[in-house]
């Protein structure tokens, strides 16, 4: 790739072909650029898959950029970039159109299929959250701040705090030992979090800004400063959140491209506009500084242990806010059970594609409010 279109273009289809969760999106990359087309050899790659895991923001996407600035410096890194996101953003634009017509309007007739689809969302949620705690979760130290800011944020504690008291806290495990004097550091710290609500574009943006700052550890924490900011100010429903998460799961590339639903649900193009810039420019900032400013800051231990905390202290977050999510939007006996159905069948069979369980809950929805109807 010695050429921008070259560059360009590849990230496009990579992009469009680019489903599931970003490990995946990264082996497409690598069967493509090192096995296929031999672009990057292999220690290159995993030193750019490595680097690309110690900074905020799906691991995928800024795996992208970092190709890009390998091949041809910063205007390669923005491409690469544009160009990954560039189906996603435009197929969820078409959701966008579609659902503000069929869903918000008078038009009801896809609503049971939404009835199942949103139980099974809160189940895949907790399902893919779970699985992030396996992987990132490797000692009692990390697993003791998971529980505390999980239950610290069902409670409404502020998220941004928890997320840096949670790096600061490994650090001060992993040197101290003191887990008393941790597990205080969250606490006593910790504020009460409150919500503005959404009058004009700048805070749209401003919202988006702040959820690409702190886009850690699973994409799906995204969904945590929607629900602070949004839905809790009823500027949209807890039920337009969770339909963008799963016409998102329809989309390739990173789930990250749900911001373009929400901003037009919002607030049309302008809104839309607004929210991918807002959680993009974070992202390309913090893609920069790894490559240019403070790459041998973000070798360190001491980095790694803090990014390490503050990745553990997301996932706490996203279950606590799954958990508030769950008990706010199973609303029966009959949508409990499709979302503990979803979770059996995802432990059951755990490479199920997750658009079959979309697929399963949307009929399982229809089929029970056509013969049992509320």
């Amino acid at each position: 790739m010695t050429r921008f279109i070259d560059i360009f273009w590849f990230f496009v289809r990579a992009g469009a072909f680019s489903f599931g969760e970003p490990e995946q999106h990264v082996k497409l990359m690598h069967n493509e650029l090192v096995t296929k087309k031999h672009i990057l050899d292999e220690e290159t790659f995993v030193q750019l898959r490595r680097q690309s895991s110690n900074i905020p923001g799906p691991l995928s996407f800024q795996l992208t950029m970092r190709i890009g600035h390998h091949q041809k410096g910063l205007a390669g890194l923005l491409i690469a970039g544009i160009g990954f996101l560039l189906p996603s953003v435009l197929l969820m634009l078409v959701f966008a159109l579609y659902y503000k017509e069929f869903a918000v309007s008078e038009f009801k007739l896809i609503d049971p299929f939404f009835y199942g689809i949103r139980a099974a969302i809160i189940s895949i949620l907790v399902y893919t959250t779970l699985v992030y705690c396996i992987r990132y979760i490797k000692d009692i130290k990390l697993f003791g701040i998971f529980l505390i800011i999980t239950i610290a944020a069902a409670i409404g504690i502020n998220a941004i705090l928890l997320v840096l008291l949670g790096g600061f806290a490994y650090v001060l495990l992993r040197n101290t030992g003191s887990v008393k004097k941790a597990t205080m550091l969250v606490l006593l710290q910790a504020q009460p979090q409150y919500a503005i609500p959404l009058v004009e574009h700048q805070k749209l943006i401003a919202l988006f800004l702040k959820a690409g700052s702190f886009l850690i550890g699973s994409g799906f924490f995204i969904l945590t400063w929607i629900k602070l900011d949004l839905v809790d100010t009823g500027v949209i429903t807890i039920n337009t959140l969770l339909d963008s998460l799963a016409l998102g799961l329809f989309v390739p590339g990173p789930i990250l491209s749900i911001s373009v639903f929400i901003g037009y649900m919002v607030n049309s193009w302008i809104g839309a506009a607004f929210a991918i810039m807002g959680i993009v420019m974070p992202l390309l900032i913090f893609a920069f500084l790894s490559i240019k400013v403070f790459p041998k800051f973000m070798a360190t231990i001491m980095w790694k242990a803090f990014f390490r905390g503050m990745v553990v202290a997301s996932l706490g977050i996203l279950m606590g806010t799954i958990l508030v999510m769950g008990y706010q939007s199973l609303v029966d006996i009959r949508q409990w059970i499709i979302f503990v159905l979803c979770l059996l069948i995802m432990l059951k069979w755990h490479k199920l594609n997750l658009l079959w369980i979309i697929i399963i809950s949307g009929n399982l929805g229809y089929i029970i409010l056509h013969f049992f109807p509320i």
